[in-house]
């Protein structure tokens, strides 16, 4: 070995033991920044998997979990949608009304950004990432799949009434649209069906050769042993001009079908029973769905 060299080799290794010493002294203090700084946690509050319901307004939330001597660094919460696009920011003056989605972002005291979105659809659907930036320089990202919920059927309003000429055919639509669990069923409140006159189809109940008034009743099955029931009055408009209202008295149809908008007899109560029997449907494929999902993502973990 040459003289002088275990010399300039413990130098060195002092001089290396000097600063990784001084580093960890920093980061143990909390003064390190930048490049010797203990990388932040990102929290996103509500998860890494959202279930959205369609035409829904909300917001996802994600901070940077940081100790006060860092808040005064230069750390930056983005949002990046599902293309790797940074999300657009809020801007009061400019088409913040018309925008489906944006990020509200501050870096005063806590970094952190909201991802709003209103209306959702399929297009915003996807996964979303909240990215760290120290000076501009990715630190550490999160993601978060926000998933469109579609109920695979809802209840539809049935008019109150509906008028057909005697002798004639009409057609009671059908009180759900999409594909229910099961088809809904047709009852007479007088009496059962008459099946050579009537038939149950995907549209609805048709009623062919009416001669007489009467009360149809719908039954539509919402899930986990819930119904939801309408009914319908159909009166007959005879040829003398006179017009057969079912018994007991409800509501007259006093045109008709062919000239009179089927949702023109509509009730503001069966309106909202209505509203209420899809809020049930909803919430019961909701929470189905949510344990879907729950599973498939155990079984890929």
């Amino acid at each position: 070995m040459a003289p002088g060299r275990p010399v300039k080799l413990l130098i060195r290794t002092c001089s290396f033991t000097v600063i990784i010493t001084s580093v960890l002294v920093d980061i143990l203090s909390g003064k390190a920044t930048g490049r010797y700084a203990p990388v932040p946690k990102l929290n996103i509050i509500n998860g890494t998997d959202v279930i959205i319901s369609e035409d829904q307004d909300g917001f996802v939330y994600c901070y940077a979990g940081l100790d006060s001597s860092s808040r005064r660094a230069p750390y930056a919460v983005v949002w990046t949608n599902p293309y790797g696009r940074p999300v657009s920011p809020y801007h009061p003056r400019g088409n913040a009304k018309a925008a489906k989605i944006f990020a509200v972002r501050e870096s005063f005291i806590l970094p952190h950004a909201y991802l709003v979105f209103r209306g959702f659809d399929q297009d915003l659907a996807g996964v979303y990432t909240c990215n760290l930036l120290y000076s501009g320089r990715l630190l550490v990202r999160r993601t978060i799949h926000l998933r469109l919920f579609r109920p695979t059927f809802r209840v539809v309003p049935l008019p109150q009434c509906l008028a057909v000429p005697e002798g004639g055919t009409i057609l009671l639509p059908s009180p759900v649209a999409g594909s229910p669990p099961k088809p809904p069923m047709w009852t007479r409140n007088d009496g059962d069906l008459d099946l050579s006159t009537s038939l149950q189809l995907n549209g609805g109940l048709l009623l062919q050769g009416v001669q007489e008034p009467g009360v149809y009743r719908a039954v539509v099955w919402l899930g986990g042993g819930l119904i939801h029931q309408q009914q319908v009055a159909v009166s007959v408009l005879q040829q003398d001009g006179g017009v057969a209202d079912p018994s007991p008295p409800g509501p007259t149809c006093s045109q008709p079908d062919t000239q009179t908008p089927p949702d023109a007899y509509s009730s503001s109560s069966s309106s909202s029973s209505v509203a209420v029997a899809n809020e049930v449907v909803a919430d019961i494929q909701i929470h189905t769905y949510r344990r879907l999902v729950d599973e498939a993502r155990r079984r890929a973990t």
